[in-house]
């Protein structure tokens, strides 16, 4: 936070499995996401009900990449991938100030 990101933006961590050994510590290199082709999800519920999927241990893709954050976290990485999460179409929402709305 020292760094004071961008109003909005969200941070995906990823820690690499302590079973691979010690973490090697955050890459300074950037953690490119590739499309990855077999993933096994895990779908889990949590204490309040809600569903949500995990990850499990076994990170592939098609193509490697030497920066994505796959092959970070095989190398014992921790990634961290700054994302930007607003879906508002806000051209749209001005033009909804004039709609009349009835129930």
């Amino acid at each position: 936070m020292a760094h004071q990101p961008e109003a909005g933006t969200l941070f995906n961590v990823n820690i690499p499995s302590f079973e691979r050994g010690p973490v090697r510590g955050v890459p300074r290199r950037a953690a490119k996401t590739p499309l990855l082709s077999v993933k096994p999800f895990d779908r889990r519920v949590d204490p309040r009900g809600r569903t949500y999927f995990w990850i499990g241990p076994v990170y592939e893709c098609d193509e490697p990449h030497p920066d994505s954050d796959v092959s970070c976290l095989y190398e014992g990485f921790v990634t961290v991938t700054p994302l930007r999460f607003n879906l508002t179409n806000a051209d749209m929402l001005k033009n909804m100030r004039n709609w009349q709305w009835t129930l």
